[in-house]
């Protein structure tokens, strides 16, 4: 079962069950969850979380087999909520959403960094100058020290995880996305927050592959291993 907003955009899919019979699907009024960065020493639970959509029209289109059904459906406020109001749901949603999107691109962030990391890690062995190889080393520490910054990749203790940029988006996304109340100023702020330190990361790493690629594929050309990495 799929679900489409009124754009078009598929907001859910959902499996069905091959028993026989009547079977149902229940759709919880949410999105799909983001994509997380992966990595780090713990499941992040964001990926698990999903902002509820807003009230409008909607497609339920149901494939069985060779078959399809399509049926609309409109969602509304629930307009005796008093302390929950329609400006305040937009607002919320917009919120939510705004973390979601910090999610997806620090994803990107993350999965540009890795890349980069196992291409140098391939190529360093193969490289016979020691100088080549201790350049290679240092663009992948260089690296990694960003990564750091932007997942909890140490465990503190037995109870406890580091905290970095991927645990403090979830921390606000997973109170805003699954609260039914407007975002308080503190949880609006600290959006700008993180927004701000993604961008700074996003800087930084741009600095880093700034001061290292250009250095890193002449040495890699040099002996003739260009061709054989992606990712350079």
């Amino acid at each position: 079962m799929e679900i489409y907003d009124a754009t078009g955009k598929l907001v859910q899919s959902l499996p069905g069950s091959k028993r026989k019979g009547i079977n149902q699907v229940s759709w919880n009024l949410r999105m799909t969850p983001p994509k997380i960065a992966s990595g780090g020493t713990k499941m992040d639970n964001a990926g698990f979380i999903a902002p509820m959509v807003l009230p409008g029209e909607y497609t339920i289109k149901l494939k069985v087999a060779d078959k399809e059904y399509i049926e609309k459906m409109t969602l509304v406020h629930d307009e005796s909520n008093i302390n929950f109001s329609m400006d305040d749901r937009r607002l919320q949603h917009k919120t939510a959403m705004e973390l979601y999107n910090l999610h997806g691109s620090l994803s990107k962030l993350v999965e540009e960094i890795n890349s980069k990391q196992s291409s140098l890690k391939q190529n360093k062995d193969k490289l016979k100058d020691a100088n080549a190889q201790s350049l290679l080393n240092e663009y992948n520490v260089a690296l990694e020290n960003l990564r750091g910054t932007l997942l909890a990749s140490k465990q503190k203790s037995i109870f406890a995880d580091e905290e970095q940029l991927r645990e403090r988006i979830t921390e606000v996304y997973g109170a805003v996305a699954m609260q039914e109340a407007r975002p308080s100023n503190l949880q609006m702020q600290r959006v700008s927050v993180l927004q701000k330190e993604l961008h700074e990361a996003s800087k930084k790493h741009a600095e880093i592959v700034k001061k290292f690629d250009a250095d890193t594929k002449k040495e890699l050309a040099k002996e003739g291993l260009d061709k054989d990495s992606k990712t350079f």
